[in-house]
């Protein structure tokens, strides 16, 4: 038996709910003779009589109406799943898992994490600190921040400076790129270049970072 689309069960809840053809072709913007035949083609796919049609009414048989109470729950289901999946077009919400090492944590992330979360209150993150170089992706985190030199190949990075001030500036001559990449040496941030007064380190944000944080 083939399968009802769920445009038929919600063409056949709505006839069923607004007691004919024409007020339900009228809310879903369609023609009373293609609901019609859309009524037609589902009752013989389903080798089930719906409704009883006169040239006055069309009422349910005892078959739809019991179909109608099946089907009924699992349409408003799938409706409040789709209102809910549209809330998260508006404010980010959910569960952002970082793994870094601890100095990362303190240093770099915690000032970013609290203004993050003063901004998108809907959020939570977890931070994972440890010394071991892991497959971040691997091990279900959303991303990773380690030193230039230990990321692996493959990965997307995004460089960004850390001075002794605290503050974290991406840098202006790093876009973002693969480690093994073939760009210029000088198009990352180095150790061996300080700001007079400030020392610095290099980090880099590994793969699918929320863009807001």
């Amino acid at each position: 038996m083939a399968r009802a689309s769920l445009a038929e069960l919600e063409a056949f809840a709505t006839v069923a709910r607004r007691g004919g053809f024409r007020a339900a072709a009228r809310e879903l913007g369609v023609s009373s003779s293609g609901l019609s035949h859309a009524i037609a083609a589902l009752e013989e796919r389903l080798n089930l009589r719906l409704f009883n049609r006169t040239t006055r009414s069309v009422v349910l048989t005892a078959a739809g109406a019991q179909f109608l109470e099946e089907i009924v729950p699992a349409l408003a289901a799938i409706d409040g799943a789709i209102e809910n999946a549209g809330r998260h077009l508006g404010e980010p919400s959910g569960l952002l898992r970082l793994n870094m090492a601890a100095g990362a944590a303190h240093f770099v992330m915690a000032p970013l994490i609290r203004d993050y979360l003063s901004r998108f209150p809907r959020m939570q993150v977890e931070i994972v600190s440890e010394a071991a170089l892991i497959d971040v992706i691997g091990k279900g985190f959303d991303a990773g921040v380690r030193l230039l030199d230990a990321v692996p190949p493959g990965m997307i990075a995004a460089c960004c400076r850390v001075w002794s001030s605290g503050s974290v500036r991406k840098s202006p001559t790093c876009q973002p790129v693969t480690p093994n990449s073939s760009r210029s040496p000088r198009s990352w941030p180095t150790s061996s270049t300080k700001r007079p007064g400030c020392s610095r380190r290099r980090s880099v944000i590994q793969h699918q970072l929320c863009p807001a944080l």
